[in-house]
């Protein structure tokens, strides 16, 4: 059994060695782990963000209540902006966030947030969580 499992694990070590970094960017970006993140102030100033495979995040505040989030690193060459999933949540009670990918390239997605407070469009400060799907 000891064997068995050892000999597992140095094949996957192998395996881990001789793979692309592209395949290695699918799996990660498939595996749950958000491909980038931001928390945002209402007036836009981006308070943190990262993510895999994420280098810099920028955001514009275009409106009351509308954002434009883009994250910049490097990115599976298979996604498309119908494949990002996007998680956006506002900070504030009685308040809320939507989120969606405008675009998307192995170096770059775009993410177009919108804010409310009750059913008005307003700044919020807000989260945002991008993921990739198959």
């Amino acid at each position: 059994m000891t064997f068995r499992k050892s000999l597992s694990s140095s094949v996957y070590a192998v395996l881990l060695l001789l793979l692309p970094s592209s395949a290695l960017a699918a799996d990660s970006a498939s595996s749950g782990a958000a491909i980038c993140f931001a928390r945002v102030a209402s007036n836009g100033a981006l308070q943190s963000s990262g993510g895999k495979g994420t280098r810099t995040v920028t955001v514009s505040r275009d409106a009351d209540g509308l954002y434009t989030v883009t994250c910049n690193g490097r990115y599976p060459p298979q996604g498309s902006a119908a494949k990002v999933v996007v998680n956006a949540a506002a900070e504030v009670t009685f308040a809320s966030a939507a989120g969606n990918a405008s675009s998307y390239s192995s170096t770059q997605i775009e993410i177009a947030v919108t804010t409310w407070q009750g059913s008005t469009q307003s700044d919020q400060n807000f989260t945002l969580l991008v993921y990739l799907g198959r």
